[in-house]
């Protein structure tokens, strides 16, 4: 069933964050990218909070990928944009558009 249940506005100490994206269930709370960052939101799925952020800078060397991608013909990273949760492992893995690896 795919309609819609509920809508939740996402708020950091009540500002709304825009460009959620690739959401993922973990435990109890929802994991999102902020579109367009290197960031990740985690967020109370019934209030729509943000409890916390987790900051990704570093977290690829676009210029060291984007050479490789250049080498190879082919178009160089985009921005991070996906999130998976391996719950046996209780592993995230976070990669991006045309990211070389997660």
């Amino acid at each position: 069933d795919f309609r819609i249940k509920k809508r939740v506005s996402v708020t950091d100490d009540g500002k709304l964050i825009e460009m959620i994206n690739e959401l993922e269930m973990i435990g109890n709370e929802l994991w999102a990218n902020v579109y367009g960052t290197d960031c990740l939101a985690r967020i109370d799925k019934t209030s729509g909070s943000v409890t916390g952020w987790l900051v990704l800078d570093g977290i690829l060397d676009r210029r060291s990928a984007a050479a490789e991608a250049k080498a190879a013909r082919r178009r160089g990273p985009d921005v991070l944009n996906g999130i998976a949760w391996d719950p046996d492992g209780k592993r995230i893995f976070v990669t991006g558009k045309l990211w070389p690896a997660m």
